[in-house]
């Protein structure tokens, strides 16, 4: 974007200059009025002014609209509009809350608005341009409706100024379009609303400046400088109200007093006063000696300090949007702060705030404008916490095993200086307890010395997250293996044994519990001895030995924690089976049942350690000639109302959009990403529509990264990522766009939390801010518009998009065992595929073999309604390396010191060898003795650093931009100490893949009890809940004995997926029913509009 923008036709009618639009950013040429074209219905009727819907209009276009609001009643098509007078001239102007009607007095508000008739009567009247749309309260209207009518019948003489000045324009060539910006142009005129100016510097406007007492007048005069003065006779105060009351035609009051004091020694009371009084009888002698061109003579006469106040305000606002102290924005605002109005500062300035606007006028007010005042004292921390440490206990905490990401909401991190740090909101899974404990066993296997427990408490609290209360949207094989410990637990509660026994089963059951949901990840390993840690022996493929590998060691380790649940699992069945005949089949079934989550929760853990290990290695490995796309799609957004009314409220349709995140190296080698959103307002989540936005994305990054060559892709398992279609269409994908996909990653079901998760709580932040000023978002058009508004998301662009189906080529494929594929690698010759990250060589499929399975998506043909507008920043992303210098051996030293001094500075600088501070305020020597310390304090030798933060204020910077990047740190491990054993019950090579479903079809008695319980729902409208109904059928006694035996037992998944596919059934068969009655589609889709209100309302009742 260029740094300035040509003149436009309507600056010279303007008091503002030319600019380009906060609004539109990507408009940076001059329109012309004839091409001005965007809708003013809403805008007219919002602001009460006649649109024509009903009855005639009294603005007719976007251009009439620009030129009445500078004076203009009739539109000039040859002119040329800049950005920022076409939207704040135009359709986003807004009005003033107070009464525009000149001779307004009192604090009446508006009750209508100005129309043009009004306006060109208030210019012919008083002189005074009132923009259309604004307000008039009832006393002014009633004064207007009784101005003389001859007085409002006279034309208002503009146009022929106008066509002066256009004249004379055009034969000087110096159009509006090649005027500078700073150029001024004495024919032309602007009527301006008549305003009180309140302003700090008085004392320049009353004294006049050189060039204003020494303007020359174009007519001859029979007075002569040289002449000596006449003696005047002291002129009376009532001499001068005459003259002001003649002057004025009475409009004036009349003046108090003369002013007889030195104008430095008033107060500033009394010389607002005079100001103003001066001020009005200035206008009115100007409007005396030339009729209705009282603003042009003045401008003639007192040139105005309009372009230098706009000067200082543009420098103004640029420090003020670098400058982070908000102290110091403050006293920048001051300066300015009563040389606008609140309005114009807002508009001038979006991102500030109407309380920002009063704190810095209380400033201006009691400390002077830009006063540097210390607001409180300032406190000078010290160094008492160990840098290196802290960031090594941040990092560790920062850790995904223990934190989530949300993308509802954000955080914000107040520092001491008054600045907020804004980041996603995180969900930490464990209390600070037990994560010190196990920051702590971490630390001892490493011999790491870690920070005090009281100072890591003080760190998890700066380290603000939220704490899970409500367990809801939680990953689901993790939720049914918690829930299946409860179940043993209950079922131990049930067995006729000793209160002993059943305190020992319940222990053993909680300790296992708690390792799987704390350390058991930190254990798991690459390599190792331990069956359950090893990533190469729990993730190899038995049948396979392409997706196997075969350990080079002994899995003859024993680890207590890991078996101490198949120990419980032991003993439990063993009792089980002493257990009567009757109970004793419920009691295995439910056992078998809670062991098998377990275990499947368990190898859940695994492979997501392992499928995270695939980003972590992309991250570090990246070149700069590659990229990471992290694709996922946000949950849909519900339209959001500023005023919503309540039947607006019930059977919302979301907006679809979707979020692709690049992750590459910036020219100095630093991993930075840019967000890259697209929005639709209907699209089928499906492949199709993935690989459409994908290959959108890739032509983006493509056109404003050339050096860009290949790609990865990583993703969730989402059906429409993780499928056959989309893979044999990638290499098709790589040709069109010019970058190649190497690989294709893909997280672990229910674990693929990401960067996009971090990026989407960001955008809905700024979207609850758009719709909290008063803006609707109901569209996907208004969803990109609430998104880019103001600064918009850091490093995030915007697209509304349509997927065009009629595109699609590719509806199946015939690939085998695609839900047990993890990793694909796309090569020249072919595909790779892995069950799991780095096991094994993986499976070859060359070009032939693929073409057999499928065929390839051609261009997608994305439909482009509103392209991004790329991003000129791009967020950056934190690559974590630990650093174990300390700080406070790096300060310099004077050239003074002594000998004992240097003695000191070179000792070793390990974390573990400063221990003993200097105790004098300020001083940050640190030494390893305490004999060391005493020749300091003996010396008195001090080095004083003012350190401009708090320890505090230092782990939350950290926090934030650990919360605010791709984590790439490399997992902790927790070293064990397993116990060697000769007889070591093994699980099975391969144990942590993911098993075949066995499917069993339910019995005819399970069938006909199921579709019994869903048509009397249907018949009676109160549908079966299925969590009752499988409690139901465990209990359900017929003839003295149970009606369903345990392996008929359902689960409530189980009978929610029957009830569905009974409803679609029921469905299908009342569209054949309306068929053969003749019934065509519009009274199906009434039918059915009536059922879903029916539905509400019983839902609202």
């Amino acid at each position: 974007m260029a740094d300035s923008i040509e003149r436009c036709s309507i600056s010279v009618y303007s008091s503002t200059c030319c600019d380009f639009s906060p609004l539109h950013p990507s408009e940076t040429n001059l329109t012309r009025l004839k091409d001005c074209k965007r809708g003013i219905v809403s805008h007219l009727i919002k602001n009460g002014v006649r649109s024509g819907v009903k009855g005639e209009a009294d603005v007719f276009s976007e251009a009439d609209l620009i030129c009445k609001r500078v004076g203009l009643f009739t539109v000039e098509e040859s002119f040329a509009v800049c950005p920022y007078h076409r939207d704040f001239l135009g359709i986003h102007w807004r009005p003033k809350t107070s009464c525009q009607y000149p001779n307004h007095k009192g604090t009446a508000k508006p009750y209508r608005s100005f129309n043009s008739r009004m306006c060109k009567r208030m210019i012919s009247e008083f002189g005074i341009l009132v923009p259309v749309g604004s307000g008039i309260c009832r006393k002014c209207h009633g004064d207007y409706l009784n101005l003389p009518s001859s007085i409002g019948e006279v034309e208002v003489p503009i146009e022929d100024n106008r066509e002066h000045t256009t004249d004379s324009l055009k034969n000087q060539k110096s159009s509006c379009t090649d005027a500078p910006l700073n150029e001024t142009n004495d024919e032309a005129w602007t009527c301006r609303l008549r305003t009180r100016q309140t302003d700090t510097s008085i004392y320049e406007d009353l004294v006049p400046s050189d060039s204003q007492s020494s303007a020359v007048c174009s007519q001859s005069s029979n007075w002569s400088q040289e002449e000596e003065a006449l003696p005047l006779q002291e002129i009376q105060l009532a001499d001068v109200n005459a003259a002001i009351n003649i002057i004025s035609q009475g409009q004036i009051s009349p003046l108090r007093s003369r002013l007889g004091t030195d104008l430095v020694d008033v107060k500033e009371r009394t010389l607002r006063y005079y100001k103003r009084k001066a001020e009005e009888t200035c206008t009115a002698l100007l409007d005396a000696i030339a009729p209705h061109q009282g603003q042009r003579l003045k401008r003639i006469v007192l040139p105005s300090s309009e372009s230098s106040d706009d000067d200082l305000s543009n420098v103004v606002g640029e420090m003020y949007h670098n400058i982070k102290d908000a102290n110091l924005k403050c006293q920048l605002l001051s300066l300015i702060v009563h040389r606008c109005s609140k309005a114009e500062l807002l508009t001038k300035f979006p991102e500030i705030t109407k309380h920002q606007i009063d704190k810095a006028r209380r400033h201006a007010f009691v400390y002077g404008p830009g006063s540097d005042v210390q607001l409180k004292a300032s406190s000078q921390h010290r160094e008492r916490i160990n840098y290196a440490k802290l960031q090594h206990a941040v990092e560790f905490f920062s850790d995904p095993s223990f934190n989530e990401i949300s993308s509802y909401t954000t955080r914000n991190l107040k520092l001491d200086s008054g600045n907020t740090l804004v980041i996603p909101d995180i969900v930490r899974t464990m209390i600070h307890s037990n994560l010190i404990k196990l920051y702590n066993a971490y630390c001892t296997s490493i011999n790491f010395e870690p920070l005090s427990e009281s100072t890591l408490y003080e760190v998890l609290n700066a380290c603000s997250a939220s704490k899970r209360k409500c367990l809801k949207g939680l990953d689901n094989i993790a939720v049914d293996g918690s829930s299946a410990f409860d179940s043993l637990s209950s079922l131990v509660d049930k067995l006729d044994e000793p209160q002993q026994w059943k305190k020992e089963m319940k222990e053993k059951l909680f300790n296992a519990r708690l390792y799987l949901k704390t350390d058991y990840k930190l254990h798991i390993k690459r390599e190792d001895e331990c069956a359950f840690h090893c990533l190469q022996y729990a993730l190899s493929d038995p049948k396979s030995s392409l997706l196997g590998v075969t350990c080079d060691h002994e899995h003859n380790q024993n680890c207590s924690r890991c078996y101490i649940f198949g120990e419980a699992v032991t003993e439990i069945r063993e009792v089980i089976i002493k257990t009567p005949s009757e109970e004793q089949e419920v009691f295995l079934q439910d056992l078998e049942m809670s062991v098998t989550q377990v275990e499947d929760w368990r190898s859940h853990i695994v492979r997501t350690v392992n499928q995270d290990d695939g980003r972590i290695d992309v991250l570090h490995d990246l070149k700069n000639n590659e990229v990471l796309v992290i694709l996922d799609w946000a949950m849909k957004y519900l339209p959001q109302m500023y005023r919503e009314k309540m039947k607006d409220f019930f059977g919302q349709k979301g907006v679809h959009w979707h979020v692709c995140v690049a992750v590459f190296k910036d020219q100095n080698g630093s991993l930075v990403h840019k967000t890259f959103t697209h929005i639709m307002d209907y699209v089928k989540q499906d492949f199709f529509a993935v690989l459409s936005l994908l290959e959108h994305t890739l032509v983006t990054i493509k056109q404003h990264m050339p050096n860009i060559t290949e790609a990865y892709l990583r993703s969730d398992n989402a059906g429409c990522y993780h499928c056959g279609q989309i893979w044999l269409s990638i290499p098709s994908l790589s040709e069109r766009t010019g970058i190649t996909v190497k690989r294709y990653d893909y997280s672990e079901a229910q674990s693929g939390k990401s960067y996009c998760d971090a990026k989407i709580a960001h955008m809905r932040s700024k979207m609850r801010i758009f719709s909290s000023e008063g803006h609707n978002i109901c569209t996907a058009t208004q969803m990109k518009e609430a998104i880019d508004s103001g600064a918009g998301v850091k490093g995030t662009c915007i697209a509304v998009v349509d997927v065009d189906v009629t595109k699609q080529e590719v509806t199946k494929h015939s690939w085998k065992g695609v839900s047990f594929i993890s990793n694909i690698e796309f090569t020249s010759t072919g595909i790779k595929t892995w069950r799991a990250y780095r096991i094994g060589e993986g499976c070859f499929k060359d070009t032939e073999s693929l073409q057999k399975l499928g065929q390839t998506q051609s261009a997608t043909c994305l439909k482009i309604i509103s392209d991004f507008n790329y991003p000129e920043n791009h967020g950056k992303i934190h690559l974590k390396t630990p650093n174990t210098d300390d700080e406070s051996g790096s300060h310099d030293r004077s050239d003074s010191i002594s000998n004992d001094e240097e003695e000191c500075e070179n000792e070793p600088t390990g974390m573990n060898s400063k221990l003993f501070f200097c105790p004098e305020y300020g001083c940050v020597k640190s030494y390893q003795t305490f004999g060391k310390l005493n020749e300091h304090l003996l010396i008195g030798n001090h080095v004083f650093k003012k350190l401009s933060e708090s320890s505090c204020d230092k782990t939350k910077k950290l926090w934030a931009e650990t919360c605010n990047s791709v984590l790439t740190t490399t997992r902790p491990r927790v070293e064990h100490e397993p116990e060697a054993s000769d007889s070591v019950d093994l699980p099975v090579r391969g144990w942590a893949l993911k098993k075949e479903k066995r499917y069993s079809r339910f019995s005819q008695k399970v069938k006909d009890f199921l579709t019994d319980l869903f048509d009397k729902g249907e018949e009676s409208g109160r549908k079966e809940n299925p969590t009752a109904v499988a409690l139901e059928m465990r209990n359900l006694v017929e003839d003295g004995r149970k009606r369903f035996s345990p392996c008929e037992w359902l689960q409530p998944s189980q009978i929610s997926s029957f009830f569905s596919r009974l409803a679609v059934n029921s469905s299908q068969a009342n569209v054949i029913c309306a068929e053969k009655l003749g019934l065509d589609d519009s009274d199906l889709l009434s039918v059915l509009s009536e059922l879903q209100n029916a539905e509400v309302f019983q839902n609202i009742t």
